[in-house]
């Protein structure tokens, strides 16, 4: 009997539907024998398995999971003669499970992951065990942190650097930086596409609305690095935001300075 269920995870709760507690069982499945083609040994190996997972709301990092065995056997094969195999449904197949009571895994993006089990004793029978849907989600928006200079001469500040963090699944995808500022002629905007600045006149709402960002896509530690060519001295306003993989957003990040040579 294969029993098929979607096991849905929010933000970075270890908590799945139909859980409560610490450690959670989420399914067990019982699977009879099927048909092999040696005589004398026509039944496949059965087995009871669980999926369980720790709640932990506050770990960062990949959605943890993990494959408890309760029960394993055979007509005639040993139970340490069966084989064992684990697809985690993210397209790599099946890889083997070569040894203990349970195997773990680590999911690193979001979607709906299918779990199964295959066992297959010394005459070549073997069955699929169907573990249900693993639906992973990231619901937690990244962080963005802009490091400021101490120096405000406009040399220090032609690059912009920071890191984004995400403590979801999927990571961050890209840094979005805009700039504006006021200089002794009014407002100007920075137009990333051109590398240059054009005037906008005397608001800076207009500047803000037609200054074209900067995206940046952070290295594997979050850091990123955004140039502003040919910035003068004035009232440089800097506005960004991190986007993970998941759509999710952070918070603007506002910076101001006056800038001088």
């Amino acid at each position: 009997m294969n029993m098929h269920r979607n096991l849905t995870r929010r933000a970075r709760t270890r908590v799945l539907v139909g859980a409560a507690a610490s450690t959670i069982a989420l399914c067990a499945v019982q699977v009879g024998p099927a048909a092999a083609d040696q005589p004398g040994d026509v039944a496949a190996p059965t087995g009871d398995y669980a999926l369980i997972s720790a709640d932990s709301s506050e770990d960062p990092g990949p959605f943890v999971v993990e494959v408890v065995q309760t029960r394993l056997s055979d007509d005639v094969s040993a139970v340490a003669a069966i084989r064992r195999e684990v697809d985690w449904g993210e397209g790599g197949g099946f890889e083997p499970w070569a040894s203990g009571g349970s195997i773990a895994h680590g999911y690193t993006a979001v979607g709906l992951f299918p779990l199964s089990v295959r066992l297959t004793d010394e005459a070549g029978n073997a069955t699929v065990i169907s573990l249900g849907n693993m639906r992973v989600t990231d619901d937690y928006a990244p962080r963005l942190g802009v490091r400021e200079p101490s120096s405000a001469t406009v040399s220090d500040w032609r690059v912009v650097s920071g890191r984004a963090r995400d403590a979801g699944v999927s990571g961050v995808a890209w840094v979005r930086v805009k700039a504006f500022q006021h200089r002794h002629r009014g407002w100007f905007a920075y137009r990333a596409e051109q590398r240059s600045w054009v005037f906008t006149g005397q608001g800076r709402a207009a500047a803000r609305k037609q200054a074209q960002p900067v995206w940046v896509r952070p290295d594997a530690g979050g850091r990123f690095v955004a140039g502003l060519a040919g910035l003068r001295p004035g009232d440089l306003e800097l506005r960004g935001y991190a986007r993970d993989r998941a759509g999710n957003r952070s918070k603007p990040v506002v910076v101001v300075r006056h800038l001088h040579r």
